[in-house]
């Protein structure tokens, strides 16, 4: 079936930057800095990896009655921001964007803070190709949801006629709060298991199958 379909919304994190690696080597690195069993696996990382971020860094071993989550947060944003440079775009992903761009209103939604994510955006050299980059106002990464309705309320953009593609279930209730599609795509920072969790309109592998399903 064909959808009805004039925006489309991109999430940031583990589905145009692929970065799980250098999240997952991060976290390893907090943990024995702070006197926590590190070590844990890519397999566990995408099963435990969820917003918010707060929860996550529990699952993975932080105690937050000894540790300081807002300083892990910074430190984490320092250290992903001087190795961004280093990190590459899914190719399908921006071939899919540099496709699309004029024929449907591209934007990025992100749990990455405003400034921050518009930086990274055009490092990649890609700013061009949309509409509107969306983050939020601290590096805390709580949900993105709210900056999602006030950017749409603003440019009176229909939910309805809007495809959300991310990486997560968190992407997912977005989408389904806002009366969405949405799309995930299972190479980012949730394993496909975990996806089939939540009631996520298409689960992909590809952005191939998201074209597909387009035309």
């Amino acid at each position: 079936m064909k959808l009805n379909v004039k925006n489309i919304v991109f999430d940031f994190n583990g589905t145009i930057i692929d970065d799980v690696d250098i999240c997952l080597n991060l976290l390893n690195k907090m943990l024995e800095e702070n006197n926590h069993k590190g070590n844990i696996s890519k397999e566990r990382y995408l099963q435990i990896f969820d917003f918010p971020i707060i929860e996550y860094y529990q699952r993975a071993g932080f105690d937050f009655s000894k540790d300081d989550f807002k300083s892990l947060s910074s430190q984490f944003d320092k250290e992903y921001r001087e190795y961004f440079p280093n990190l590459k775009p899914f190719d399908d992903v921006v071939s899919f964007i540099k496709k699309y761009y004029q024929k449907y209103n591209l934007y990025i939604l992100s749990a990455t803070r405003q400034d921050l994510l518009i930086d990274e955006v055009k490092q990649l050299n890609l700013e061009k190709y949309f509409k509107g980059i969306i983050g939020i106002n601290n590096i805390y990464a709580y949900s993105k949801l709210e900056a999602a309705k006030e950017f749409f309320k603003q440019h009176q953009l229909e939910f309805n006629s809007t495809l959300f593609i991310g990486d997560t279930i968190h992407d997912n209730q977005v989408a389904k709060e806002l009366n969405s599609t949405s799309i995930l795509i299972s190479r980012g920072h949730q394993s496909i298991d975990v996806l089939k969790r939540c009631n996520a309109n298409y689960i992909f592998n590809k952005m191939d199958q998201v074209e597909k399903l387009l035309n």
